[in-house]
């Protein structure tokens, strides 16, 4: 029940926020460029647009799946770096060098392929999505058992990532490891999941977050206000038990 009324508190907002903007359009105001408005403006083949329900869907998976999950790649990447100064002095080296104190830009980000290998190494130990769940359309045979039509496999991510069979020292945060972007398509790394139903916000995450990185990590280094190591907490994503606590450094 207390999940119900959640949902129902939620559905609430979003549907309100949707009247409203439906109701601000009609009356002709300005269009306010954001994402709620591009799918007001979404048409299909036959000139239909997105019904309320439709677009209560829409934003409920970017207000959940595009915000918890980058949240938590970037607690994590602030633990490793806290832990890892070497791997903090090579990062600011890079930011350094390529951006010489101005904010970073989406242009930047071809050049910035440190910050890229550290978010893909965070991803690897700390996958926010720990685990995928897959429904079986017929009988099939895995790894020595019998899969049955309409039974669900749940793959482990993070045991994958974790694995000695796919990864050299798999327990320790090597970003240079990513050097070689093959290994963003390696068999034992899929922290986006996989197949035709791979997650759909991957890009614009990695985007989101490296630009984050690099904004902050310019300006700051984050020291740890808590004892490490910090222990994993596998909820709906995996996330850091009881957050990360930090103590703030401005640069010099």
């Amino acid at each position: 029940q207390r999940v119900q009324r959640a949902v129902g508190r939620l559905d609430d907002t979003v549907l309100r926020v949707i009247a409203e903007r439906r109701a601000a359009r009609a009356r002709g105001a300005p269009d306010r460029g954001d994402v709620l408005s591009i799918l007001l403006e979404a048409r299909d083949d036959e000139g239909g647009g997105l019904t309320d329900r439709q677009l209560r869907d829409e934003i409920m998976v970017l207000m959940l799946a595009g915000h918890e999950t980058t949240a938590n790649l970037l607690a994590w990447t602030w633990y490793l770096l806290a832990i890892y100064p070497e791997v903090e002095r090579k990062l600011e080296a890079e930011l350094d060098a390529v951006l010489d104190g101005r904010p970073p830009t989406v242009d930047d980000l071809p050049r910035l392929t440190y910050t890229a290998q550290i978010l893909d190494e965070a991803l690897r130990l700390y996958p926010p999505a720990y685990v995928v769940g897959r429904l079986a359309e017929r009988t099939v045979q895995l790894g020595g058992a019998t899969v049955q039509p309409g039974e669900v496999v749940l793959v482990s991510i993070r045991g994958m990532h974790h694995s000695p069979v796919y990864w050299d020292a798999p327990l320790e945060f090597r970003p240079e490891r990513f050097a070689d972007r093959k290994a963003r398509t390696a068999p034992g790394y899929m922290p986006w999941g996989g197949g035709p139903r791979v997650c759909i916000g991957n890009h614009f995450a990695l985007v989101e977050a490296a630009l984050v990185v690099a904004t902050w990590a310019q300006r700051y280094r984050f020291r740890l206000a808590q004892a490490a190591p910090i222990e994993p907490e596998a909820l709906l994503t995996l996330r850091p038990r009881g957050g990360v606590w930090v103590e703030v450094e401005p640069h010099a």
